[in-house]
């Protein structure tokens, strides 16, 4: 998207691709990151910003976000993510253009690939209500 988008056309794009973020880009050449709307910039204006679906996107995404490399590797992804809370954090090129965007579910996805057979084999109901108690005081 680029800012001066309508926040309403943001919002049903995210709908239609069934993602929860858009990268918010530069009109000019090369398309450089300049921010990113999330769904949680949305709810987070929408009760306080009137006629928000007319708002250009540029006035309420976050900008200058963090980003990754292609290169960068998981443990400094996640790092990224668990430091600065985000959920969605876009991946761009040396120019600053657009490359991909992670997200939490494509980190628990990587997780669950690195070690598929102990988290995809627990069983269904895990014994929560067995606490074994200490003897003595």
């Amino acid at each position: 998207m680029t800012p001066d988008v309508p926040v309403a056309r943001a919002v049903e794009a995210m709908v239609k691709r069934k993602v929860s973020a858009v990268m918010v880009v530069d009109r000019r050449r090369p398309r450089r990151l300049v921010g990113i709307f999330t769904e949680r910039d949305y709810l987070l204006r929408s009760a306080t910003v009137r006629g928000l679906g007319r708002v250009p996107v540029g006035k309420v995404m976050s900008p200058a976000p963090e980003a990754l490399r292609p290169g960068d590797g998981v443990a400094y992804a996640l790092n990224k993510m668990a430091v600065g809370r985000f959920r969605h954090v876009p991946v761009v090129d040396a120019f600053g253009t657009p490359a991909g965007m992670l997200t939490t579910r494509d980190l628990i996805d990587f997780l669950v690939e690195l070690c598929p057979e102990e988290i995809l084999n627990l069983p269904s109901e895990p014994d929560l209500a067995h606490h074994p108690e200490r003897e003595g005081a």
